[in-house]
């Protein structure tokens, strides 16, 4: 199966300036975790997802791969953390945004998402976003039977017989 097969094609996509409580306030209504994050142009350029809203309000630091370009300073004091005031999605958002093609196999963007641990993945086609995954997508799918995979026995855990 292919993703083009599976992806949700109702996608949000906002703008990188969008104040963090806005993104708030249309997660709750659109019933969402993540959104794209798109240029002027409609090309893909991040992603923010309800887990970088909650690292980004803690005041932490974000890493490369977390929504800032800059690396985590171990030097950042206390009051320091509590003055930086994440206000914009471009600040929390993950960028570049991982991202798979309407083409690829199901299977594998399965193993990329456990792999990296993550729950969303942006379709794109030309740089623009078609379409999403998520892992509520999969499990759908698998619970409506269009999945199925077949040839690999189920691991038992631990104890079990």
């Amino acid at each position: 199966m292919l993703v083009r097969d599976l992806m949700s094609r109702e996608v949000v996509k906002i703008q990188g300036d969008l104040p963090v409580a806005d993104l708030c306030d249309l997660f709750e209504a659109a019933h969402v975790h993540g959104a794209a994050v798109v240029d002027s142009k409609g090309r893909l350029v991040g992603f923010v997802s309800q887990e970088d809203i909650l690292v980004g309000s803690m005041g932490r630091p974000l890493g490369p791969s977390r929504g800032s370009n800059r690396p985590p300073s171990r030097r950042r004091g206390k009051k320091e953390a509590q003055q930086a005031v994440v206000s914009r999605v471009r600040d929390i958002m993950t960028a570049p945004a991982v991202s798979a093609s309407e083409e690829t196999d199901v299977r594998d963007l399965c193993r990329m998402m456990w792999r990296l641990r993550i729950h969303h993945v942006p379709i794109v086609r030309r740089n623009k976003v078609t379409g999403i995954v998520s892992t509520l997508d999969i499990c759908r799918a698998i619970a409506e039977g269009t999945i199925r995979f077949k040839g690999a026995p189920v691991k038992k855990r631990g104890g079990e017989r």
